[in-house]
């Protein structure tokens, strides 16, 4: 564990999250930032109140597969998800997870799996390495307590559709009411729909036109969070259905992703400079100049 900038020790080792990363993934783990963002609302509206996790836009451009989590008791879903969208709109086909961060010995916390992840039953004695593949893939939902399961012309989250004139279904269960269902599109809001009282399931279903690139999901927002669900904020979210390949994107949506994640990465490299004393080690600023050559080509 190396504490980094501002830390009393260990500030001038040229250490950071991405040789951690690597460690993780040689051995088959999924490496993820937990806890990102702590409030409501974008940010990317106002980096200095809301701001990411330093070194995220470093390890979710230059590093394929590092996870997000999107639900957690402790962070904000809406917040993450702000996040996650500007990361899909370049083409980084980022795992969402999920993670209650409960202790046992802590007298309030949660009960494992207020958040959690759901994902396709593998075969007969699969176990954890396959839950965390499929997660890895990009399939199934997250939650707090809502369930979603959604079709795109027959195709589900972590699969491919075409371009064109498409087709979907969603079903939604939930014992507490939900208050709305969104339809995300290339990180929009395109269909809202009204939720439910909760204690069983309703169906939707609708057509969209789908652009060349880019990807789909759906995701439940809000209601009274009461008991059975421990949780703070009534969420779930699917994984995306990607358009005519994984990791496909539209031109318009990946540049404006592109200067939005720019600017996160001139945030964190100014606290970098200051939380060094000018000093950033060379390892994480050639990590930074790298991640700003590779967004810059997407602007230009």
């Amino acid at each position: 564990m190396v504490l980094g900038p501002r830390a009393p020790v260990y500030t001038d080792q040229d250490l950071n999250n991405g040789e951690a990363i690597a460690f993780a993934q040689q051995r088959g783990a999924l490496p993820t930032y937990v806890h990102p963002i702590g409030e409501h609302s974008d940010p990317f509206a106002d980096l200095s109140a809301n701001p990411l996790p330093y070194e995220l836009v470093l390890d979710g451009v230059l590093t394929p597969g590092v996870g997000l989590e999107l639900v957690c008791q402790w962070t904000s879903p809406l917040g993450t998800s702000e996040v996650w969208y500007r990361f899909l709109n370049i083409g980084r086909a980022m795992p969402a997870t999920s993670g209650t961060d409960m202790m046992a010995n802590f007298y309030r916390a949660p009960a494992m799996g207020t958040a959690r992840a759901y994902v396709p039953s593998g075969p007969a004695g699969s176990g954890f390495d396959d839950m965390v593949e499929q997660v890895s893939e990009g399939r199934g939902f997250l939650t707090t307590g809502p369930a979603l399961l959604f079709e795109v012309a027959d195709s589900v989250p972590g699969d491919v559709v075409e371009a064109g004139r498409q087709s979907w279904a969603l079903q939604l269960t939930s014992v507490r009411p939900v208050e709305r269902v969104e339809i995300i599109m290339n990180g929009a809001v395109v269909q809202t729909l009204d939720g439910f009282s909760g204690g069983g399931s309703v169906q939707y279903e609708g057509e969209i036109e789908l652009p060349a690139g880019g990807w789909l999901a759906a995701r439940a927002v809000g209601g009274d969070a009461d008991w059975p669900t421990m949780a703070f904020f009534h969420f779930a979210h699917t994984a995306p259905v990607w358009i005519d390949h994984v990791g496909s994107t539209d031109p318009d949506t990946a540049k404006a992703a592109a200067i939005d994640l720019l600017a996160a990465l001139d945030y964190s490299e100014a606290e970098f400079i200051e939380g060094y004393g000018g000093n950033v080690p060379a390892g994480l600023a050639a990590r930074i100049a790298r991640t700003r050559e590779v967004l810059s080509a997407m602007v230009e």
